[in-house]
């Protein structure tokens, strides 16, 4: 083998080392950006949970999950930070919701959302609080929260800055509809490497008494969610 043959193929293999972790790395970035509204656990079940009684499935739950939220989000914020991860899960933002039960043929399935949290999180309530009783052995799987919400609100009538995917966006009520709806469309675009379905809505509201305020709210759907009221299961009622 020539030297100049040599060094093209030892040139080729370092850029293939270099490549690697470039692209493993993109690939971790990639799936965090679908988890960015928070992960969903679906638990499937060959039973109705609520049984013929009509309970609440969730009284099925360990207790933090309806009854001590703040548990959670305590482990969670504490393992992020063994992570080097300083970014903390808000307790006041209700990161942990209960949703309804949907029948699929013959078995059933059960949503808990925790919002703006990772597989990773959900992994270390799971370790901290597992499932019990009945629920114990059943299947579960991991999904994507499809729908995100962003609101704004200024009482003064001035601008609103909405803490968008990819960053801050603000909106002021002297620019169009239209063209504010063309900014985050781009935004999302940009963001996730491809075009994502949102709702908006501006509100510009003045009173003769001189109260004035300017809402935005931009609700934002990473799958078909947005045919079914918002990707989340009828609530039990």
């Amino acid at each position: 083998m020539n030297t100049s043959f040599r060094s093209v193929i030892l040139g080729l293999l370092l850029a293939a080392a270099v490549l690697l972790p470039v692209s493993g790395a993109r690939a971790q970035e990639d799936s965090s950006r679908d988890y960015i509204f928070g992960t969903r656990l679906v638990i499937f079940s060959p039973n109705n949970l609520s049984g013929p009684n009509y309970a609440w499935w969730g009284d099925k739950l360990p207790m933090p999950y309806t009854h001590a939220v703040g548990w959670i989000v305590k482990i969670v914020n504490e393992a992020r930070a063994e992570r080097g991860n300083n970014e903390v899960v808000n307790y006041r933002e209700y990161p942990v919701s209960i949703n309804g039960e949907v029948q699929k043929g013959d078995s059933w399935e059960y949503y808990i959302d925790f919002m703006k949290m990772s597989p990773e999180d959900v992994q270390v309530v799971l370790n901290e609080f597992p499932m019990e009783g009945a629920m114990a052995d059943l299947r579960t799987e991991i999904r994507p929260v499809g729908m995100g919400n962003y609101y704004g609100n200024s009482q003064e009538g001035g601008p609103v800055s909405l803490a968008l995917p990819g960053g801050e966006m603000q909106f002021s009520p002297q620019v169009s509809y239209d063209e504010n709806w063309n900014r985050v469309s781009q935004r999302l675009t940009d963001y996730f490497g491809r075009e994502v379905k949102f709702d908006m809505s501006m509100n510009r509201y003045k009173a003769a008494n001189g109260y004035n305020s300017f809402d935005v709210s931009v609700t934002i759907y990473m799958d078909d969610s947005y045919e079914m009221g918002g990707g989340y299961p009828a609530e039990y009622d």
